[in-house]
């Protein structure tokens, strides 16, 4: 197995050198970095950036706590999920996906700390999350993809959940539609709601009375099988409902 040393010596520099042409800690010739690189192709050789974190440089890793895999993962999710790690791909570092609702937020301190993780990205947003509270305790740098009941509190990313409900709302209206019925999701972690199920219902319901809009809700859990069951109760108890909205894609995946 090729190292670094090895890299050093064909690409006629030093070891040091080769860190920072893989690092990017300081700024080197582009020459240097090309003979650097095509040493590193031609012995495939694969740093340790480990190590290298624990000697000091830079950490090339971030870590996505994502505690939503046990109700499964939506194609609108997975998006999120790809687009983190082409983004992190194109910027040098690595995504390291944590998908257990269990996980302990101090294990994630431990790797930043370390060096090993340079920092976090929070998935599944509750209205008050207290991932975001231990994380800016510990000084830990992070953003939110969705955000708390008090944004202003931390950086955060997110869509415009009550602008699509009304568009939502707004469509059907305008196709003559009086009495609309939307799933929505009863996902949890750790028995508080998932903040962005909780701005849908509170953007749908608001926006339906407003313009005159019967709107029902109907629960279901993220998975296709509950799904039909929606679609069952749908049929069986509320025969006046001419629309539907699905909020997750699981949920509407299974109507037959």
């Amino acid at each position: 197995m090729a190292t670094r040393a090895d890299v050093a010596k064909l690409a006629g520099v030093s070891e040091s050198t080769v860190s920072y042409a893989l690092s990017g800690v300081r700024s080197i010739k582009p020459e240097t970095r090309e003979r650097v690189l095509s040493a590193v192709a031609e012995l495939n050789y694969h740093p340790h950036f480990a190590a290298g974190a624990l000697a000091g440089g830079k950490a090339k890793a971030l870590a996505l706590h994502f505690p939503g895999g046990e109700y499964g993962i939506a194609a609108s999710v997975l998006e999120y999920l790809t687009g983190a790690a082409n983004a992190a791909r194109e910027r040098g570092y690595h995504l390291i996906l944590w998908p257990n609702a269990d996980t302990q937020m101090s294990e994630i301190e431990v790797f930043c700390k370390s060096g090993l993780i340079g920092g976090v990205l929070l998935m599944e947003i509750r209205l008050e999350d207290d991932r975001a509270k231990f994380l800016t305790e510990a000084d830990v740098p992070f953003v939110l993809i969705g955000r708390t009941s008090k944004p202003d509190l931390f950086k955060y990313v997110d869509r415009d959940f009550e602008l699509v409900s009304q568009k939502a709302i707004d469509y059907l209206f305008q196709l003559g539609h009086r009495r609309i019925a939307f799933t929505n999701n009863e996902r949890k972690y750790k028995g508080v709601r998932i903040s962005v199920d909780t701005r849908f219902q509170r953007a749908i319901v608001k926006h339906s009375k407003k313009i005159g809009v019967e709107i029902t809700e109907l629960p279901a859990t993220n998975e296709p099988a509950s799904g039909r069951n929606t679609f069952i109760e749908l049929r069986d108890k509320h025969p006046n409902v001419t629309a539907l909205i699905g909020v997750n894609d699981l949920v509407t995946t299974n109507k037959n």
